[in-house]
């Protein structure tokens, strides 16, 4: 008598091939989150750091540069003061966005009462510079 108990070999091997395909699937839809998340923390970071550099400048008015003139901010300097908190790589959770980067506020023109200031943040990570670090500094 023939024994109908277990699987063949084909069956094992398409249930292997089926799992393989669902965990390509799972892991190609996770690493793409992860980098959209990787990316969208980057973006916040610079806003954060943007934002410390106009709050730095509003308590330390001398260093408001003049019309036409650019000022360089470095990130280290905001984090050491206060304005920003420590920026963690996402990448690398072991390293830090921070002793590279900067900001650089430029005063194009008084308006009126009004200065007209942009600030541009520049954030070197492991993996990521923002493209305002290939814009001067």
């Amino acid at each position: 008598m023939k024994n109908n108990k277990g699987f063949t070999l084909v069956e094992l091997l398409a249930v292997i091939v089926i799992l393989s395909i669902l965990i390509t699937l799972a892991y190609t839809g996770v690493s793409k989150y992860l980098k959209e998340t990787r990316n969208t923390t980057y973006k916040d970071f610079e806003k954060s750091i943007t934002i410390g550099a106009e709050n730095y400048l509003i308590e330390h008015s001398i260093y408001i540069p003049k019309e036409g003139e650019t000022v360089k901010i470095d990130v280290s300097k905001l984090i050491d003061e206060g304005y920003v908190d420590e920026l963690i790589d996402p990448k690398d959770s072991s390293k830090t966005c921070s002793d590279e980067s900067y900001v650089i506020i430029t005063r194009k023109s008084n308006v009126s009462y009004n200065m007209d200031i942009s600030y541009e943040a520049c954030l070197k990570c492991i993996n990521y510079e923002s493209s305002a670090c290939s814009n001067g500094g």
